[in-house]
């Protein structure tokens, strides 16, 4: 009999256990399809905050980041069209000195005439028609070393004058560098000083989503005590109060030992069984929904960390992708640094080249006229 007994209550356990896993099943799957339930615990005015935070401070980025490059083809067309008018003055200097030594050759006193081009009257000449030929300079040995110390003379003072406008030219370039080190400095400062608050910010706002998860589940915790403590006292009530137990002493009048017919005489045995029944019920369900209460908070706390980990996972990208257009930025800047110095140097090649003294204007130079 007891065996019996014994199997029928495990097999009542195990249909309650069944009935239980359904009803939570159920209960998941309504939650599920209910929107309202599903986005219960989620702040949406706060992130939806936080999204129009991020865009609002993408969008100024890029308008910042605009106006840079805006600014820095400006000084760069400024700087060539400086460059170009100096590269036109020196060429127009140069045009007007090889026009005025063109001028200057063309003159007749430079054209030196032959004796063999016409017959030469000895007796009408004078003594200023008197020529010096080859053998008779004495002095042609001091004269040519004057000359060329004289042209030594000279490329030095001009490869002195370039010299200095390449030390200019070099000390504007330094300036014009520092200058650019200084703005991506002062720019990378603000960037670095945006990305700490805006992690400051995020931070933040994960503290004080599990600081509010935190009070929500000790309220919850403090509540299941609260209900704990009145199921409590309600079992013992159920069990020691004389009437609910059907104490049998009430009944009988303690002075005289007789049995009060007025007095209630208890329960029924299938009153009790369904009172008994009813007992189970409400304590199922009290334990369903702690248990629905439960998987209700291990789901927001999830959900917490998740929107934490995106949070997270998206400020990351971002300085990675910053990072990436900041070294993008110093590249092209010295790539345009480095093609500016190259044109520069073939302007300088092409302009103040050496001096040829076997063909040209200083064809001769230092040499005798004959």
């Amino acid at each position: 009999m007891s065996q019996t007994r014994l199997a029928a209550d495990a097999y009542e356990k195990e249909q309650r256990r069944v009935a239980n896993l359904r009803a939570r099943n159920n209960a998941r799957r309504d939650r599920f399809l209910n929107a309202r339930l599903r986005t219960i615990g989620i702040d949406r005015d706060g992130i939806d905050a936080q999204i129009a935070a991020k865009e609002a401070a993408a969008d100024a980025q890029a308008r910042a980041d605009y106006a840079y490059q805006q600014e820095m083809l400006r000084v760069r067309y400024a700087l060539e069209e400086q460059e170009l008018a100096m590269a036109q003055q020196r060429q127009a200097e140069s045009y007007a000195l090889r026009a005025e030594h063109q001028a200057q050759m063309a003159l007749p006193k430079n054209e030196m005439p032959r004796v063999s081009a016409a017959q030469v009257d000895v007796d009408a000449c004078g003594a200023s028609s008197a020529q010096l030929f080859a053998g008779e300079d004495r002095n042609q040995k001091e004269r040519i070393a004057q000359e060329r110390a004289q042209f030594a003379e000279w490329c030095m003072a001009k490869k002195a004058a370039n010299d200095e406008k390449r030390a200019a030219e070099k000390a504007d370039e330094m300036a014009y560098h520092e200058y650019l080190m200084a703005v991506t400095k002062a720019r990378e400062d603000n960037e670095m000083a945006m990305k700490q608050a805006m992690s400051d910010y995020t931070r933040d706002v994960a503290a004080e989503n599990a600081e509010r998860a935190r009070l929500n589940d000790e309220s919850r915790r403090n509540q299941s005590a609260a209900d704990e403590a009145a199921k409590q006292a309600e079992i013992a009530y159920q069990t020691e109060s004389a009437f609910l137990t059907e104490d049998m002493g009430q009944g009988i009048n303690p002075a005289t030992g007789r049995v009060v017919r007025d007095r209630y005489k208890g329960f029924t045995k299938e009153e009790t069984k369904q009172y008994f029944r009813d007992n189970d019920r409400v304590i199922e369900e009290k334990q369903v929904r702690k248990a629905n209460e439960a998987a209700d908070e291990r789901a927001f706390a999830a959900q917490q960390a998740h929107i934490y980990g995106m949070l997270t996972e998206m400020e990351a990208e971002r300085a990675l992708q910053d990072q990436r257009a900041l070294l993008m930025q110093k590249e092209e800047l010295l790539t345009q640094r480095m093609d500016a110095l190259a044109k520069k140097r073939r302007d300088r090649d092409e302009k103040f080249g050496s001096v040829d003294n076997s063909v040209g204007f200083y064809a001769g130079f230092g040499q005798s006229c004959r």
